[in-house]
């Protein structure tokens, strides 16, 4: 749902439902329920205000519930000790649901030239208790840094260029199998997109 309550301020909210995949047959002795690993359902709330003709800001909130997916969102115990792995309700990464807060602006300079940028912040779902079996998924990050461009060639086409940048973060925690032996997960990220677009 998008709303324009007043010229220049818009309003959105929107939902996504959990998606079901088939299983990952491969996966079935790791994944709980048998290589069951639906994603999740998330929930969607913004605000974009054009601040000048040519300056646009926007903030959203998204929330994502890992904890329904038991793949995902089961821990490791006791689920382990009333389980095999990939078995109902077995052992998962014992994600945490997560609540993501993102700022962007988009800057038209001239005609020619659309600059972007944003930020985005998201406490990691990964608690130290859960280290061990996520060493398979890593995903600790929290921040990500986002700037890019677009650049009008002709009456039709665009190229466009983005890069994201995600400084590293750890979580450190103690094998619950071997609790004299300490786990660190840690990760950073980058990436870059060249695009061309054309309008038919």
């Amino acid at each position: 749902m998008l709303g324009e309550p007043l010229p220049g301020l818009r309003l959105g909210a929107s939902y996504k439902s959990r998606i079901w995949m088939s299983r990952f047959n491969k996966y079935s002795g790791l994944f709980a329920e048998q290589g069951d690993f639906d994603i999740p359902d998330s929930f969607n709330i913004g605000i974009s205000w054009d601040v000048t003709e040519r300056i646009t800001t926007a903030f959203d909130v998204e929330h994502i519930r890992y904890s329904a997916i038991k793949s995902i969102g089961n821990k490791l115990l006791p689920n382990l000790q009333q389980a095999r792995l990939g078995d109902n309700n077995g052992a998962g990464f014992g994600w945490q649901d997560m609540t993501i807060y993102k700022f962007g602006a988009l800057w038209r300079p001239n005609d020619d030239w659309t600059l972007r940028g944003g930020v985005s912040y998201g406490k990691q779902p990964i608690s130290s208790s859960q280290v061990l079996f996520n060493i398979a998924a890593p995903g600790v990050q929290e921040w990500h840094i986002t700037a890019g461009f677009s650049r009008k060639l002709w009456d039709n086409d665009e190229v466009s260029f983005a890069f994201m940048y995600s400084p590293s973060k750890s979580v450190k925690g103690a094998n619950p199998l071997s609790p004299s032996q300490d786990i660190e997960l840690a990760m950073d990220q980058f990436s870059w997109q060249l695009a061309w677009s054309r309008q038919f």
